[in-house]
């Protein structure tokens, strides 16, 4: 099974559903509930603009449950051409706003979420900032060059490098966000190992006091902790910038489905139909092409038509027509519809 983005999955549904508003003929008593329709599907157009930098599982489930709202509509938008079934069709309609203000609810929450995971991650950045800056000032230079002068580069060299990895990992935070975990890992890394180096030499050569060595110590391991805690906001960060893949076949099968699997054949011109009317909605869907008629054929079946007939009257909305030189074709194809 090919899995695709779930917000590929409702674009294609949404995109379904106001090809087929645009061609059915509706009832004048269903006009409001068709507006509403349309007002619904414009929403979740904006919500889903919304979703660009912005995943994690309440997004993630909102955007499945609003998946399985759009297949009931879709498979009982036909019943806009009749009066029947009008009330069960709009208490649909219902079910998907609120499905769609629940959306909007947790697209709020969750860019509360990142706001405060970067707030704190800034906060804490700059806290690491200080410690490399602060350790560096507690040492004499000169005389730490003047007598381990390989040491004393390499600890330069590692300060440097963690400064400036902080300074990246700031500027990934707001450019890259999905990058975080990368650069909060190094800043973990490099930040606590520059307070490890200092004391390491300053206890094995016995330099340095006992109130600079336990500074040196608490430095070290608040430089630790805040990475480790910064590494954590990231994860975080990454999560709810992330949407996870969703079995695309799974979502459109159901959207297909009908009380009955039925098997129709079509023979002639009617199959030559049928096909035109698959290249048609390949160019419409792309790869969902297929299975967005099949969709609009159960619906039609659900109202009462026979296959033929609702192959029929979608061909005549697209003017799509079978040729009058072509002869009847001996073999058959066979269509499920489910």
């Amino acid at each position: 099974m090919r899995k695709t983005d779930s917000i590929d999955v409702v674009l294609s549904l949404v995109q379904h559903i106001e090809n087929t508003l645009n061609t059915l003929e509706i009832k004048d008593e269903a006009k409001n509930v068709a507006n509403e329709l349309k007002e619904a599907i414009s929403e979740i157009k904006t919500c889903i603009s919304k979703t660009k930098d912005i995943g994690g599982f309440r997004i993630y489930k909102s955007l499945l449950t609003l998946i399985m709202r759009l297949t009931e509509i879709a498979n009982s938008i036909s019943f806009l051409m009749s009066e029947e079934n009008m009330e069960d069709f709009s208490e649909k309609v219902k079910k998907l706003k609120d499905e769609i203000g629940g959306l909007k609810s947790n697209l709020e929450r969750t860019r509360k979420t990142i706001r405060t995971y970067k707030k704190l991650s800034i906060i804490f950045y700059i806290v690491l900032a200080s410690i490399v800056i602060t350790e560096a000032s507690l040492i004499d230079f000169e005389k730490f060059f003047s007598s381990h002068g390989l040491i004393a580069a390499i600890y330069t060299l590692i300060t440097i490098i963690a400064f400036t990895s902080i300074v990246l990992a700031l500027n990934i935070l707001y450019l890259k966000p999905k990058y975080s975990p990368a650069a909060s890992f190094t800043v973990m890394v490099l930040a606590p190992y520059s307070s490890l180096l200092v004391y390491t030499f300053m206890t094995n050569v016995g330099k340095g006091s006992v109130f600079y060595l336990t500074a040196l110590q608490i430095l070290g391991v608040v430089s630790l902790a805040i990475g480790v805690f910064v590494f954590l906001l990231s994860i975080g960060i990454l999560i709810n910038t992330t949407l996870p893949k969703i079995q695309a076949e799974l979502s459109i099968k159901e959207v297909g489905r009908v009380e009955a699997t039925k098997m129709f054949k079509l023979e002639g011109k009617a199959k030559e139909v049928y096909e035109k009317l698959v290249r048609k909605y390949n160019e419409m869907f792309g790869s969902y092409g297929s299975e967005m008629l099949k969709y609009e054929i159960d619906s039609l079946i659900l109202s009462g038509l026979s296959f033929n007939e609702a192959v029929r009257k979608i061909a005549d909305r697209l003017n799509i027509h079978e040729e009058t030189k072509t002869t009847e074709a001996s073999g058959e194809t066979n269509v499920n519809s489910k």
